[in-house]
């Protein structure tokens, strides 16, 4: 399964346009989803995946709700899972040793921005951290493919579910005074000298062709002045990934991926597929990353998160833009009539294939047979979670 759209609502936006861009550090793993940024070596090393911190997996994709299933053979060991890897991967050291060192970012941006001969302000700065990667959120298992409202005058309404409450997707701006000024003060340059006012702060753009007459941006010379905060020791997150990191990735590698390779899966999706080239999608496949190799019932949510409001589908991502020019009232999850007659083709294509049921018989049988080749280490997962809420690891 190779889609990345992430699991239920369109999540929240911040925009910085007066902060400067900072990129992950060499050290940093940037992945999509429910990931974050995740640090991917300790004290500098990350040479076996035994000792680096997981690479990360596609969220599933599809929306509104996924199908749970709290009896699958996986079941007795998810709880621990979703706890232990929503830990904070820092000890407190570590978040002192961040929050000082956001600070003399700050700082160092703001003075360096004055040498420049631009106000700046030293708006309180948060800097790219490592961030739990959490598996199996809810506790429970699932099945990887978005379900549709059970009725289709209901699918006819929304299409593919609400995006939020009644205000859509929030663009967060920070407002806090000092960001606020330096907003202000940007606004109140000509044209060319906000270029340069963002030329002083980002540099480059960080996909122009290289030119070394132009100095670095405050914030690079900022990250350059003030490394990455280094692990010394090893917080029970880390301890945890170290000890079952890969058994965590296998077991999640066969819900998110494995499962839509058995081959009663592969005959049902493909069906589901003609169907829904018959009602006239056959660009499901068309330029992207689905083939009728690796077709799946998310194929479906895929193409309409990638319709436009014009009903042509564009990139394999939606324009967040085009999404906040729809009315609340109208607003679904991707909210245009075309993208809403992709849905109602994608039920009526679903209705005569008994998908789900046979998606949870084929997905515990799997299951099962992975809990019998790695009982021991599963209870092992077990045992380090008792010793966790005994108080055996110190957070």
């Amino acid at each position: 399964m190779s889609s990345c759209a992430v699991r239920g609502r369109v999540g929240t936006l911040t925009r910085r346009a007066t902060r400067p861009v900072l990129w992950c550090a060499a050290a940093v793993g940037c992945l999509v989803g429910l990931t974050g940024c995740v640090t991917a070596e300790l004290d500098g090393s990350a040479d076996s995946p035994e000792e680096s911190a997981p690479s990360g997996l596609p969220s599933p994709s599809g929306v509104g709700d996924l199908a749970l299933l709290d009896d699958s053979p996986f079941a007795p060991y998810l709880p621990a899972i979703a706890e232990l890897t929503s830990l904070p991967p820092q000890t407190a050291q570590e978040e002192a040793a961040i929050k000082a060192r956001s600070d003399s970012l700050g700082e160092f941006i703001a003075q360096c921005m004055h040498d420049r001969g631009f106000e700046y302000f030293d708006a309180p700065w948060e800097v790219e951290r490592e961030e739990s990667v959490v598996f199996f959120p809810d506790g429970v298992d699932l099945i990887a493919v978005g379900t549709l409202p059970d009725e289709i005058d209901q699918v006819r309404r929304t299409g593919y579910g609400l995006v939020a409450p009644a205000g859509g997707v929030e663009i967060i701006e920070d407002n806090s005074p000092e960001a606020q000024a330096n907003e202000d003060y940007r606004a109140s340059l000509s044209a060319a000298a906000q270029a340069a006012y963002d030329l002083a702060l980002n540099g480059q753009d960080f996909f122009e062709e290289p030119d070394s007459s132009i100095p670095a941006g405050c914030g690079a010379l900022a990250i350059e002045a003030f490394p990455e905060v280094q692990a010394t020791e090893l917080s029970v997150y880390r301890q945890f990934w170290l000890e079952f990191g890969p058994l965590v990735l296998e077991m999640n590698q066969l819900v998110f991926d494995g499962v839509f390779q058995d081959q009663r899966l592969r005959s049902l999706s493909l069906d589901w597929y003609d169907c829904m080239v018959k009602a006239g999608y056959d660009q499901l496949t068309a330029g992207w990353h689905y083939t009728t190799d690796n077709i799946n019932l998310n194929a479906g949510f895929d193409l309409a998160l990638a319709t436009k409001l014009d009903g042509q589908a564009g990139p394999s991502w939606y324009s967040v833009d085009g999404l906040i020019q729809i009315p609340d009232e109208e607003r679904s999850l991707v909210g245009s009539p075309p993208e809403i007659a992709i849905a109602v083709a994608d039920f009526e294509c679903r209705q005569p294939l008994d998908y789900f049921d046979t998606h949870k018989a084929v997905q515990f049988e799997l299951e099962q047979q992975f809990v019998d080749a790695n009982s021991a280490a599963l209870e092992g997962i077990l045992d380090f979670y008792e010793r966790y809420k005994t108080g055996d690891y110190d957070q």
